[in-house]
């Protein structure tokens, strides 16, 4: 079985920064699930989704920002970096 970790932002700063964000969150999901629980990261698909995905409507709401966990479907995979997402800068 594979699970889908998804990360989401607000609406919050700009669209480019806010999907270096989810991406972010869900990296650092991946990243204790694998080294702190041994959860091999092959099974483990990392996804973001950006601004549109708010589950409130507020802007600004902290519950849109969140990282689900899901059962993956057949051929789902890594969703591919952001620019921007790997140039050591801290924050999710």
């Amino acid at each position: 079985m594979k699970m889908v970790i998804r990360g989401y932002t607000d609406r919050s700063g700009n669209a480019a920064n806010n999907e270096v964000l989810s991406y972010r969150r869900a990296k650092a999901v991946i990243d204790h699930l694998v080294n702190q629980h041994g959860i091999a990261r092959s099974s483990l698909i990392l996804q973001y989704r950006g601004e549109e995905n708010a589950i409130v409507p507020l802007d600004k709401s902290y519950i849109n920002r969140r990282v689900e966990f899901l059962t993956a479907e057949a051929g789902a995979s890594d969703d591919a970096a952001p620019a921007g997402a790997n140039d050591g800068r801290g924050g999710f």
